[in-house]
């Protein structure tokens, strides 16, 4: 939908500083598009940046594509700082059910690491709003994929056990709309070239299976599910979803990329 964001993660490789969006000109060709795979169905992926600054572009799609009579399924991939009720409603009637929503972990710590662009505003208090919208919903057919980007500290005993009293008192065990994926923190940025972010902040490679998987059994322990799981098991496993057959991305420019 566009790749201007509202956040400023430290280990982001996009490039906020293009602020194109799709617009009612992007509508057109990409229901021209949509139109030759109809028989087959069309799943559409919303990305960023962060796509819920342009929701809109969201709605106006999904009531083109339905008028058209082509069958459609959509996800996105979101910082949920954006999310209240009236937006989870608008996303849902647009026919997204499936969401990526990220979480680094306590407060201070995703703070640290997903700081908002508005120094003002708390990006961790944002997200667990949206998190508590979601789950207080009464739309039954949603896929939450909640991810968290971790490193060593991650897995203290004291942010640990913080981080899940923080998940528990919002997400309930037996509410399986939720699941829960973690991954270690790379240096995306520099791959990007961008700036490379602190190196604390990096998950040392040596220490990236022992510190996703010292998370996960510990969650998996008290009854949540594991996104991994899930992914494995789904059509494309776990396949980019640009790299997949009949996959396209699309920009704001226009151009189609591959993964």
């Amino acid at each position: 939908a566009g790749e201007a964001c509202n956040l400023r993660c430290v280990y982001c490789y996009e490039a906020h500083e293009d602020v194109q969006r799709m617009n009612v000109d992007h509508i057109e060709r990409i229901v021209k598009l949509c139109e030759q795979y109809k028989d087959k169905f069309v799943r559409i992926e919303y990305f960023g940046g962060e796509p819920l600054l342009n929701k809109n572009f969201i709605s106006k799609l999904a009531s083109e594509l339905n008028s058209r009579k082509i069958p459609f399924t959509a996800s996105i991939t979101t910082n949920a700082t954006l999310i209240n009720e009236n937006v989870l409603t608008l996303l849902y009637q647009s026919n997204v059910k499936v969401f990526q929503i990220t979480i680094d972990g306590v407060e201070e710590t995703h703070n640290t690491l997903r700081p908002a662009f508005n120094h003002q505003e708390n990006s961790f208090q944002a997200v667990c709003n949206a998190l508590r919208v979601i789950q207080k919903s009464s739309y039954k057919d949603l896929k939450i994929f909640v991810r968290s980007n971790v490193n060593e500290k991650s897995i203290s005993s004291q942010k640990l056990e913080a981080f899940f009293d923080t998940i528990k008192s919002i997400i309930p065990v037996n509410d399986k709309r939720f699941s829960f994926l973690f991954r270690p923190i790379g240096d995306y940025a520099a791959a990007n070239e961008r700036k490379a972010i602190n190196q604390e902040s990096i998950c040392n490679h040596a220490n990236s299976n022992e510190v996703t998987t010292t998370i996960e059994n510990f969650f998996f322990f008290f009854g949540y599910l594991l996104a991994d799981t899930q992914m494995m098991i789904s059509d494309g496993g776990y396949s980019c979803y640009a790299n997949e057959k009949n996959s396209f991305v699309i920009s704001p420019d226009f151009s189609i990329k591959k993964c």
